[in-house]
């Protein structure tokens, strides 16, 4: 860890380094304004980040000062991440032109020490231009439906009943999906196949977990989530949300890694290894600064949930949604291959749980043990603490409660019976995801084998059966 800092930080240092080192060597007095410039902007390369770090840190010992300041502390850091390149890339010109000039070697280094100096001012307008743009909440992707009075009206008179509970609205809509992930959000949702929904208070939960939990589970699960509405953590998440993404954007475009092999690419990645490093460090401080905060709520809406039923409930619930989660990204990889060949499945949800099931049969105690309480469960704006903090809190060993959970799985039938009324549901969730899925135009013809396609079958290490 020492080490990858160490390393870090001389990759951002290494032009006022590299300056102050040519002005080393041909003696201070030689040059002062080179010696001048370099050894003021490695102060500014330091001290923008340290600020900034510095407010973060402040900022994140109460939730109302980061919601309320951190977009007016975020916006002129990135701006003065810009300024930085632009000085170092100034600066690299500079130095290395007074380097052929004193030593007169060739026009090659003082044409690549041109290029790689602009391309420094291009990873800076990169980041000016994602910390100039209006800070809007992007609409979150899912793939799922909407409930309405066609689709499981008793889940959303629950919801309703567990809201009333809790003293909190229920909220604007209900959203099935196949992601192994629950959560409440208040950004306008981009759901595939209805198109972008207006912001409001939205609950998400996945098909499975219709399944796979008892009721007593659920309800945890639901009051859980309803939780967050109370503690007002929906409103804290979008006053900050919009500075994460632009983050997020900054790094993404910055990042070194490219695919095309030429001399100035080559010497573009070069110029973004510094940008990367540097929106990287002062991201990673904003997730340390947040993540106390994150991680009280987190407890908070637990302790909500477990009172809507018991403690147990939850966290049984929580384990049996861990076990389900590190299998659904191969899984869902299995299902895009099918869909290669020209077939599809009718009901990826029923498809799952017993791939899950068989695999959770032959799988190593030990492994499953390891990945599940390693585990975060998802969510699209934050990182949770992880499963075994979550658990021991709540009062109970989760070595227990992954045994009973891996049990429940591998021995329950995931076979709907007749009448179930989740059935066409969990088929039109499945035609939405193949849509979504597969190549455009490709006509497909739906598998009507109850038995599961090599491509789906899960196999011990996490890959799909070949």
């Amino acid at each position: 860890m020492r080490k990858s800092l160490a390393v870090g930080a001389v990759a951002i240092l290494a032009v006022p380094i590299f300056s102050l080192a040519v002005s080393a060597g041909m003696g201070a007095r030689a040059n002062t304004l080179l010696w001048k410039s370099a050894a003021l902007l490695l102060g500014l390369t330091l001290g923008v980040p340290g600020v900034f770090a510095a407010l973060a840190l402040t900022l994140g010992r109460r939730r109302e000062w980061l919601a309320r300041f951190l977009p007016w502390v975020v916006r002129p850091t990135m701006i003065g991440v810009a300024v930085i390149l632009v000085l170092q890339g100034v600066l690299f010109v500079y130095t290395v032109l007074h380097l052929v000039v004193v030593t007169g070697y060739g026009g090659s280094i003082a044409f690549w020490g041109t290029v790689l100096g602009f391309a420094f001012v291009g990873a800076a307008f990169v980041v000016a231009v994602e910390a100039l743009r209006p800070w809007a909440p992007e609409p979150l992707p899912l793939i799922g439906i909407e409930l309405g009075s066609d689709w499981l009206p008793e889940l959303t008179a629950q919801v309703a009943r567990i809201a009333g509970r809790l003293n909190v609205r229920p909220p604007a809509r209900i959203v099935i999906g196949l992601d192994v992930a629950a959560f409440v959000t208040a950004l306008p949702i981009n759901l595939r196949g209805q198109g972008v929904l207006p912001a409001g208070e939205t609950l998400y939960l996945p098909a499975c977990a219709l399944r796979a939990l008892d009721p007593a589970q659920l309800e945890a699960v639901i009051g859980h989530e309803l939780a967050h509405f109370r503690g007002a953590d929906l409103a804290f998440t979008e006053r900050f949300l919009p500075g994460f993404v632009a983050l997020r954007n900054a790094i993404e475009h910055v990042s070194p890694d490219e695919l095309e092999q030429s001399d100035i690419s080559t010497v573009g990645r070069l110029a973004k290894i510094p940008a990367h490093l540097l929106m990287q460090s002062i991201a990673t401080t904003l997730v340390f600064a947040v993540n106390r905060i994150r991680r009280e709520r987190e407890f908070e809406a637990d302790r909500v949930g477990a009172q809507v039923t018991s403690p147990e409930a939850l966290a049984q619930a929580l384990v049996s949604f861990s076990v389900l989660m590190f299998s659904w990204t191969t899984f869902r990889s299995g299902n895009a291959q099918y869909l290669g060949s020209g077939r599809a499945r009718r009901n990826l949800c029923v498809d799952y749980l017993m791939s899950v099931g068989s695999l959770l049969g032959q799988a190593d105690r030990d492994v499953i043990r390891e990945m599940v309480l390693s585990s975060r469960l998802t969510h699209p704006t934050d990182t949770h603490p992880s499963l075994h903090e979550r658990v021991r809190a709540l009062g109970f060993d989760p070595d227990i409660l992954i045994e009973k959970s891996v049990g429940e799985l591998c021995s329950s039938s995931a076979v709907p019976g007749p009448g179930d009324s989740r059935m066409s549901l969990e088929e039109a969730i499945t035609s939405i995801e193949n849509d979504w899925m597969s190549i455009p135009g490709t006509r497909l013809s739906v598998d009507a084998d109850e038995r599961l396609p090599q491509e789906l079958s899960l196999r011990i290490g996490g890959r799909p059966r070949s």
